[in-house]
């Protein structure tokens, strides 16, 4: 089990979210958790399965994009 966090301070699809789901496609030990998995203040700052995305207009802070991977167990 447990959970892998990939963080970037980026917000391009090509940094983030591309990766992210290579990695998932590439290793099926791993899925992208889902937004409902977190407390709901959480919930609205994810961009999609697994993704979470800040942006400086909004959250006023840098540009960071998260993927929250869960670690399957047998």
């Amino acid at each position: 089990g447990g959970r892998l966090i990939y963080g970037v301070c980026s917000v391009l699809p090509e940094e983030g979210e591309e990766v992210a789901q290579r990695f998932a496609a590439d290793e099926p030990a791993f899925r992208l958790c889902p937004a409902d998995a977190f407390p709901a203040p959480l919930a609205g700052l994810f961009a999609g399965p697994g993704f979470l995305r800040l942006w400086p207009h909004r959250h006023r802070t840098d540009g960071f994009f998260y993927a929250v991977l869960d670690r399957l167990t047998d």
